[in-house]
């Protein structure tokens, strides 16, 4: 072998493993991503859940944050949620009236639906409607 094809194999390796890092990294990101999601949603289940069981279905705006594992025992994620209540009457027929819950939670950032870059939106809503 001359050193130009020595040369030439070992440039493309450097390149192949590039490549290949860069897809890995962006695959772990992927991954924390999603681990992220799946923690902000089922939190917004529970609070959800948690507001109804309660019977909390007063107009509201409570801003409120709590950390949650997600993805990193040592680093726990923050993540933030407010709850809205909102009253309105049902359906015709009914003359009953029910109301509207909604659920924001969004982690990386003081504000909802925000993006951070290279990871997108960081944040999830559930509603539900409740007749009591």
């Amino acid at each position: 072998m001359t050193l130009a094809e020595l040369v030439l194999a070992f440039f493309l390796i450097t390149i192949v493993c590039l490549i290949m890092g860069g897809l890995f990294l962006q695959l772990l990101q992927g991954s924390a991503k999603r681990s992220d999601l799946t923690v902000g949603r089922a939190f917004a289940e529970a609070t959800l859940e948690e507001v109804i069981q309660a019977g909390l279905y007063a107009d509201n705006s409570d801003r409120l944050e709590q950390g949650l594992y997600s993805h990193d025992l040592n680093s726990q994620t923050q993540f933030f949620y407010q709850v809205t209540s909102t009253e309105a009457a049902c359906a015709a027929p009914s003359t009953r009236r029910g109301y509207l819950l909604r659920v924001e939670v969004w982690w990386w950032s003081g504000e909802p639906g925000q993006s951070r870059a290279g990871v997108g939106t960081t944040s999830t809503r559930l509603s539900r409607w409740i007749v009591p």
